[in-house]
């Protein structure tokens, strides 16, 4: 089910405008869910529309309003119930990560005698299903594009290296390669590594989902 983690930036798109709010607590977006959150008592003249959130199973939209609680505000479901419409799913949704990685080519005859078949490389992106990687020059650059004509389904060995010193062992597919740039899926990941790559690809979402709406 949807969770809206405790200290989630929520912005409310109404009719006027924008109403920004923070949660206060874990909720889940089942049944008459509310969620408890700190924002201006002005709000609640124009406290209805719809909220984007980064929840545990991915980006949903649902339709919300403001109302007065006992204690706090409460973000509740609007017109329609407050179902959630699932926007991109857990394991799709995709953050701008810039991360260190190693890896080292599995297929034979893919990269040419001349290059080196391991190199050290960063993320562009991430999700918790897949990666694009930037390659270095000696791989992508205009030299080695004309020699490099990789095909869908070449596998990768790589070691990613998260924020925290945490090495991620994981073999890729890959599905697309162009100039320096490669899309990938993972092929294998152990569960728990999977889990830590969603959790940090969640947290950037969410930090880039505050920064898209406190721009508009």
């Amino acid at each position: 089910m949807p969770t809206v983690p405790a200290g989630t930036r929520l912005m409310l798109h109404t009719s006027t405008g924008l109403i920004g709010m923070r949660s206060l607590r874990p909720v889940d977006l089942v049944g008459a869910w509310a969620i408890p959150v700190m924002a201006s008592a002005a709000a609640l003249v124009e406290g209805h529309g719809s909220v984007e959130l980064a929840t545990s199973d991915g980006v949903v939209r649902v339709r919300a309003q403001l109302v007065q609680g006992p204690d706090s505000l409460l973000l509740c479901p609007g017109d329609g119930g407050g179902r959630p419409v699932l926007q991109q799913r857990r394991n799709d949704v995709r953050a701008a990560l810039e991360l260190p990685l190693q890896g080292v080519f599995l297929e034979p005859g893919l990269v040419p005698a001349e290059l080196d078949a391991q190199f050290r490389a960063s993320t562009d992106n991430l999700s918790g299903g897949g990666l694009a990687v930037i390659l270095p020059e000696s791989l992508g650059g205009r030299e080695g594009a004309r020699r490099l004509v990789p095909t869908g389904g070449d596998r990768i060995f790589l070691e990613m290296t998260l924020e925290a010193g945490r090495v991620v062992p994981m073999v890729v597919r890959v599905v697309d390669w162009q100039g320096r740039r490669l899309r990938g899926r993972f092929l294998d990941i152990a569960p728990a590594d999977r889990e830590a790559l969603v959790r940090l690809v969640f947290a950037q979402q969410r930090r880039d989902l505050a920064g898209r709406r406190l721009t508009r």
